[in-house]
């Protein structure tokens, strides 16, 4: 009998980008004030370390495409007409999931409803809803 052998990766990251026209001068900052209740703590820690990075670019610098997204016609023309794109990026042991991935949508969410922006996951190629957390 043959086995079946399934690389496992140590670590998994995250990656969000929110499309926005009024950028935030600190976007971590909103976090301790923004994030839910239940991935508050989780997020504040995340932020002592190397684990969660947050940036903002220019829309223009942006290297991937967002104009084929899944998203509704006035969520696209935000995209479209955003000056600056917010990327929260996380990484988290494969030990640590879901709560990893949880809180960096979290963080990411909060960024974007602080700085009236538009929520996407670029790898899944959608904004996130409101009510998807």
């Amino acid at each position: 009998m043959s086995q079946l052998v399934l690389s496992v990766p140590e670590t998994v990251t995250s990656h969000y980008v929110i499309a926005t026209g009024k950028p935030l001068d600190d976007p971590s900052g909103v976090v301790p004030w923004r994030v839910s209740e239940p991935f508050r703590l989780a997020a504040v820690e995340a932020l002592k370390t190397p684990r969660l990075g947050i940036f903002t670019i220019d829309a223009d610098e942006a290297t991937w495409r967002l104009d084929d997204l899944l998203a509704s016609d006035d969520d696209q023309k935000r995209v479209r007409e955003s000056s600056h794109q917010i990327l929260v990026v996380h990484r988290a042991a494969i030990t640590d999931q879901p709560r990893g991935e949880q809180t960096a949508r979290a963080v990411a969410r909060a960024i974007a409803d602080a700085a009236e922006g538009v929520l996407i996951d670029p790898q899944a190629r959608q904004v996130i809803i409101r009510d998807g957390l």
